[in-house]
């Protein structure tokens, strides 16, 4: 049976039709601005729906605050910025690496990018840290399943 919902296709993958479709000028417009565009988010995972904002990664020359226009989320990375995030096993990027759509690489720079990713050795030090943050928070997971 066809998908019938245009915002999820088939297999959790992102719908390049469907956001060309309905988004490509968007992302044009993006793409002049920027030097690159990912789209990452629920579009990217298939799971969107009416209500779901539209995410983007946009690479810059420079550093530049993250925004809101409309319903489009946009996150600003400068170049080096986005290669160490890439470079040091960030999760962020691995989520990049895994979800996002690179919608706009004029250069190539983005799949060079995306490709210099490297996992870090221990994600340890992370683990850690959410350990320390969940006692914060003096909830049982049970509570929190009742009342999330």
């Amino acid at each position: 049976m066809p998908n019938e919902n245009p915002y999820k296709p088939e297999k959790n993958r992102v719908n390049k039709e469907f956001i060309e479709k309905n988004y490509g000028d968007t992302l044009d417009r993006f793409n002049a601005q920027y030097l690159g565009v990912v789209l990452y988010g629920s579009f990217s995972r298939g799971d969107a729906t009416l209500s779901s904002d539209l995410d983007l990664l946009c690479v810059a020359e420079s550093p530049e605050s993250n925004y809101i226009e409309y319903n489009i989320s946009v996150a600003v990375y400068s170049v080096n910025g986005l290669k160490r995030l890439f470079e040091s096993g960030n999760l962020f990027a691995l989520h990049l690496k895994t979800e996002g759509y690179i919608a706009r690489d004029p250069r190539g720079l983005l799949n060079d990018i995306f490709a210099s990713y490297s996992p870090r050795e221990s994600y340890d030090d992370i683990w850690e840290e959410l350990q320390k943050t969940s006692m914060a928070l003096d909830i049982s997971e049970k509570e929190f399943r009742v009342n999330p």
